[in-house]
């Protein structure tokens, strides 16, 4: 894996977006303030940046199918392989870390 982590947190949320299915950016910007109870609203000039350095990375791709009545106009990205295998890796790292902090009493262990 050429992507280093941690990732940063808007390319994770990103990248557990793509997880669930294909999305245009507009369509990212509206999930990730689903999923975050509007804690993080990814503004559209920073969420392009942010997803042309993942297609460089190879994190994702741009594919060229469009869902019947959608607009042309939109782009379309797809998780790659690569993006699957770094957002694994995070989520992972993540968890270690969780799991450190409940060790030591940072963090209330949800199943308690």
């Amino acid at each position: 894996m050429t992507t280093k982590l941690p990732l940063k947190p808007d390319v994770f949320l990103i990248l557990m977006i793509l997880i669930d299915g294909d999305a245009h950016g507009y369509g990212i910007i509206k999930e990730a303030e689903a999923r975050t109870d509007g804690e993080l609203k990814l503004q559209a000039g920073a969420l392009y940046r942010r997803l042309k350095w993942m297609l460089d990375e190879g994190l994702i791709g741009e594919i060229d199918e469009r869902p019947t009545g959608s607009d042309d106009r939109r782009r379309y990205y797809r998780i790659s392989a690569l993006g699957i295998e770094a957002v694994k890796a995070e989520a992972t790292r993540m968890a270690r870390l969780v799991d450190a902090a409940r060790a030591r009493d940072l963090v209330k262990d949800p199943s308690r």
